[in-house]
């Protein structure tokens, strides 16, 4: 690196690689076109990062070098160009200047800190003008912006206090693409009042889920799917990450995020604001929900609600509102509606600017890997590549290995892409199953009791057989297709309580009016006909469910001699 003091006549040096490259090829260009012939390509494309280029040897006029200069733009994989030299030049600062990929900066560097920042300017798309190599080196930063040297400011929590959840801090490279202002670094730490109530898989998650949407994983995204199963917490999970990205950032304390969006089925936004209230309270976040009452417009004229909850139902009809928000991260619940690509919400969701993305669901892969990847193109778009590709790489090797009749090619084959494809999603993709709570459990004794359904139960029942959707299964001998395991959720619903039927009733009709209708909410279309006027599904009574009441009266026993019980139904 020696050479950087005395740039021989006629030279160019790389910088970070110690090689030079004759000039006269450039003395020689008369126009800008000639800039990208084969000559000069050839021997950039040996240095593709960092060019150091000496203006003061080089002749031209300034037309000629406003040419020279502007053509090193379109050399392939030409991140960074260093301009010495002086004076540089009226044309030299407009080129720099109005390139909408350059960046003007004015600093001198002596020797040893161009050596030691030479691997930081490979990942800048930058030209640095310096000045004349002949003046005494002097530092005009203000604020040294390399990682060795950059001070540490307290973080808003004690990382040394017992049980304190810290976030990991950013790489080297992170810093380079994120904290180009050379902010200070921070470190985030979960609030002491929500991290005290996780469990450790809760704090692994939150932990993931922080990682993949701040960009600190490896791979080309900022979303993450949260597969757990039901009863692990993921509700919690995403309340701790978005109470921290609200409060705290690695940069300078910044907050991460000023206003996140939570799309969730219409029987959940109630759950999910009295969540956010049972952990935080009113005091510390507040949390808008939209209805009928209560609209996006609203919402985005306020600035006291930094998080904003919309059911599915709403978010379609309010789609042109929520665009016009800048929301720094989205959650979807319930996920695993958004399977089809085709559907119009996961189309309008897929149209938000937020990059930042976390996917709830309990059932990532119900039926075929073509609807996960529609989850994983919510989520992390174009990862996996387009459809056709995906089906052609990974989906039908997979399912073709799986196949009883098989050669040992196909299954070695199909066992190599699964592998891969587990791979490549296990940077954003997180599932734990409910064995993680069996550590705080007794020891499960399982009994199966049968419950005789109520009289609306029947009556649902009956109609759910004369549906299109559920005859086609009965009368099919194909074990392809989705449609099978759509009728066994809705029987299940049915079984638990009709108001889970109910709710699906409503939200299948308000799709089949907009014409967004698929094949699970088909099987729904026209069953609250079933349901007497007078049905309140908001009301709880046990005297619609067989189950219901065999449970209230299970309950009354297990209280009367003083047990605990938790319920899943």
């Amino acid at each position: 690196m020696e050479a950087l003091c005395k740039l021989e006549e006629m030279e160019a040096l790389f910088a970070g690689f110690n090689k030079t490259l004759p000039l006269d090829i450039l003395l020689s260009v008369i126009s800008a076109q000639e800039v990208a012939l084969a000559p000069l390509t050839k021997s950039l494309r040996y240095f593709p990062n960092l060019s150091w280029l000496d203006l003061d040897n080089l002749d031209m006029d300034e037309r000629n070098l406003c040419g020279l200069l502007e053509s090193f733009r379109f050399i392939p994989n030409l991140k960074g160009l260093i301009l010495s030299g002086n004076p540089l030049g009226h044309a030299v600062t407009s080129i720099v200047r109005t390139s909408s990929t350059c960046q003007s900066l004015d600093f001198s560097l002596s020797t040893k800190q161009i050596e030691n920042r030479a691997i930081l300017f490979e990942y800048f798309d930058v030209v640095f003008l310096l000045q004349g190599l002949n003046k005494p080196f002097v530092c005009n930063v203000k604020r040294d912006v390399t990682t060795e040297t950059r001070q540490v400011v307290t973080p808003g929590h004690d990382v040394n206090a017992p049980g304190a959840l810290v976030m990991p801090r950013p790489s080297a490279t992170h810093q380079l693409e994120h904290n180009r202002g050379g902010l200070d670094i921070r470190d985030v730490v979960v609030d002491p009042h929500v991290s005290q109530h996780l469990r450790p898989h809760q704090r692994d998650g939150v932990m993931f889920l922080y990682e993949c949407v701040m960009g600190l994983r490896n791979f080309n995204g900022n979303g993450a799917i949260l597969a757990d199963d039901m009863g692990l917490g993921k509700t919690l999970q995403c309340i701790s990450l978005i109470w921290t990205l609200h409060k705290q950032g690695m940069y300078g304390g910044h907050c991460s995020v000023k206003r996140t969006l939570i799309i969730t089925p219409g029987s959940l936004v109630k759950n999910w604001s009295s969540e956010f209230r049972k952990w935080l309270g009113n005091e510390r976040l507040k949390v808008y929900t939209v209805n009928s009452d209560k609209r996006v417009k609203e919402f985005m004229n306020s600035p006291l609600y930094p998080v904003m909850i919309i059911s599915y139902e709403m978010f379609r009809r309010s789609v042109e509102e929520v665009r016009n928000i800048k929301f720094g991260l989205v959650i979807c619940d319930e996920a695993h509606r958004l399977k089809n690509t085709t559907i119009k919400t996961a189309t309008k969701i897929s149209g938000l600017k937020t990059k930042r993305r976390i996917l709830l669901t309990g059932t990532p892969v119900q039926n075929d890997l073509k609807e996960f990847h529609s989850l994983v193109d919510v989520c992390n778009p174009g990862i996996l590549g387009t459809q056709s590709c995906f089906r052609r790489l990974y989906e039908e090797p997979i399912v073709h290995g799986q196949q009883p009749d098989a050669t040992s090619e196909e299954k070695l084959l199909g066992q190599t892409r699964a592998a891969e494809l587990n791979r490549l999603t296990s940077m954003f993709f997180l599932r734990r199953t409910s064995e993680v709570n069996s550590r705080y459990l007794p020891p499960k004794v399982e009994s199966v009791v049968f419950c005789r359904p109520s009289l609306l139960q029947l009556s649902v029942y009956r109609h759910l057989l004369t549906s299109r959707v559920v005859r086609s299964c009965l009368t099919s001998y194909s074990s392809g297709g989705s449609r099978h395991l759509v009728c066994i959720g809705a029987l299940k619903k049915l079984c638990n309580d009709p108001s889970l039927i109910y709710s699906q009733c409503q939200e299948a009709n308000e799709m089949a009016d907009s014409l967004d209708i698929d094949q699970e909410a088909s099987v729904y279309e026209g069953l609250d006909r079933s349901f007497p006027e007078s049905y309140k599904p908001d009301r709880f009574t046990t005297d619609h469910s067989g189950k219901l009441q065999v449970l209230s009266h299970i309950l009354a026993q297990i209280h009367r001699i003083g047990e605990r019980s938790c319920t899943y139904l």
